[in-house]
This record gives structure tokens, sequence and C-alpha cells, in this order.
């Protein structure tokens, strides 16, 4: 049975979880017509906040790290919901990696004025792959309605254990230089 956390929550990870499953998802509301195309990406970061290198950012153009450490999944539909995925073997992330963040962005929002508030029951899922029931869920809070990129939870290590934090915390980038939002939170974490 899954925790529910709220935002800022922790759960531990069970000591020997190795192979894990995070699913981010949403739904569009019913009475909307708009199309939406939102994008899930993960940092590898090191204690400085920032990314090692290029690999350590995992997103639609660039599928996996080191190896098959962290392999993404695509999109897919589950239970209604529009989810992208997150395959990861906790045992093959480099021992100078100190979390993994997990970020949703709206692609275009800005310029389609769209954001998170004209969606439903935004979550991140964190699911054992071996028995294929999940450990933890947040469900994104209505103070993440306005933005179009939000960093919905990290999986940090804390003495020699991983935990899972929940965020749901907005990012937002004047960045003249960037595009779009992924474009920025790549420049944030030094992935650009």
């Amino acid at each position: 049975m899954a925790v529910s956390l709220t935002k800022g929550q922790h759960a531990p990870l069970a000591q020997g979880l190795n192979q894990i499953l995070v699913t981010l998802g949403w739904q569009e509301r019913k009475d909307s017509n708009e199309k939406f195309d939102l994008d899930a990406s993960c940092f590898l970061l090191g204690e400085n906040g920032k990314v090692r290198s290029s690999r350590d950012f995992v997103y639609y153009k660039q599928k996996d790290s080191w190896g098959d450490a962290i392999v993404y999944g695509g999109d897919v539909k589950r239970g209604g919901a529009d989810c992208e995925t997150f395959k990861i073997d906790l045992s093959q992330i480099p021992a100078d990696v100190a979390k993994l963040v997990f970020v949703v962005t709206i692609y275009k929002g800005r310029q389609k004025y769209q954001n998170f508030g004209m969606l439903e029951s935004a979550f991140i899922n964190i699911v054992d792959v071996v028995v294929d029931d999940a450990i933890a869920q947040f469900y994104l809070t209505a103070d993440a309605s306005k933005e179009i990129a939000v960093i919905f939870g990290e999986l940090y290590r804390k003495n020699g254990a991983w935990r899972f934090r929940a965020l749901g915390e907005g990012f937002n980038s004047n960045d003249p230089n960037c595009r779009h939002e992924l474009q920025a939170l790549a420049r944030h974490y030094g992935a650009l």
C-alpha cells in the first residue's frame, strides 16, 4: 500500500530495494478543449545541485543514463491518465549522484497560456517493480496551478539509503536565452 504524501514530506525506500518505476501523470480536465504536450525529465545531481555531465539529463531526446541506471519509458496511458515513466536501477546510480530530480514541463505553455491549473490529478508515484506495488505517491496541490514547469519530487541519498521527497515546486525562468521551460531547467541544473 502506497504512502500518500503531502508537499514536503519524505518516505524512505526499503533497504535493498533497487528496481523502481517512477510514474508522473496527469489528466486533461473534461471541460477543456485544450490539447497539452507535457514532458517529464530527470536530472541526476551531485552534491553541488548540478549535473556532472550531459549524460545526467534524461528526457525524450536522451532516453537513458549510464547504461540501464535510468531508462525513460515515454508516454503511456494508465487508469485514464497520461503518464511518463522512468525505470530506475538504484544500484547502478553512480556513487557521486546525490539526488534524482523529476520535473514536468508544459511544452510551449507560456505561448499557449497553459498551466497546471488546467489539468487534473497531476501526480508522481514510486513503484517497487519486483512486487508491482506503489511505495509512495504525491498529488500536486493548488499552489502549483499557475505553473508551466513543476519539480514534482526527488529521490535522494541519506546515510547511504534512498528516500523520496514530495516537492510540487514551480520553476519559473525569465532567461531571454531560453525558448521554453525545459531548456531553462536544463540550464539551471548545468546540463546546457
